[in-house]
């Protein structure tokens, strides 16, 4: 007061979000961002660089049981899953998926799923022919080490579903995981196709 008296008070201040009026708060500050990479066999796939775009986070691999963690994110922010991987092209190549897609498009032995169909498409060009075959010969005869027009991995995010196996190439598959406004646990799953391997 003006004669410089004091006296001090302790008290609690309790914030509560007002469910009636948007914005909601979060009802964490933080959350977890992770996921699991497959192959349609269900074998796990290691070794899978793992971006989360507009992050500024430094890319991860994912480990032997084909999983991958950013740990805890801030939420409220916009996020783009991105797995990549492009070595070994020769890895579980062999004549025997030459053969597979030679009956493919003789129409004796057709593909099944969409995921036949992205590992048969090696040069990428959204459609299966002997254009295909020709670049796994090379491979085989060691005349190129790779195939310039695709990665020899490709990823789709796992909740997507083929509405038609023949026309799967043309769909717009989704090969990376949005997250819009990231309020919550996140589990980025992908299957992992190596382009090539129709045999598994």
């Amino acid at each position: 007061d003006i004669n410089w008296n004091t006296s001090i008070v302790k008290t609690i201040i309790l914030v509560n979000d007002n469910t009636t009026l948007l914005p909601l708060c979060p009802m964490t500050l933080t959350v977890k961002v992770s996921g699991l990479i497959r192959s349609p066999k269900d074998e796990k796939v290691e070794s899978v660089e793992v971006e989360l775009m507009n992050s500024n986070l430094a890319s991860t691999v994912t480990n032997y049981e084909g999983e991958y963690s950013f740990g805890e994110m801030r939420t409220g922010g916009n996020y783009v899953i991105q797995p990549r991987r492009d070595d070994e092209w020769l890895n579980g190549i062999t004549t025997a998926d030459i053969i597979k897609i030679q009956k493919h498009i003789l129409g004796k032995e057709t593909f099944t799923s969409g995921y036949q169909m992205i590992a048969a498409d090696v040069n990428n060009s959204k459609s299966i022919t002997s254009a295909d075959i020709s670049e796994l010969r090379k491979l085989i005869l060691g005349i190129t080490t790779r195939v310039t027009k695709n990665t020899s991995w490709r990823f789709v995010n796992a909740n997507y579903s083929f509405s038609n196996v023949e026309n799967a190439l043309n769909e717009s598959i989704p090969e990376s995981f949005e997250i819009n406004n990231l309020n919550s646990a996140i589990h980025g799953n992908f299957i992992g196709i190596k382009v090539g391997d129709l045999t598994n």
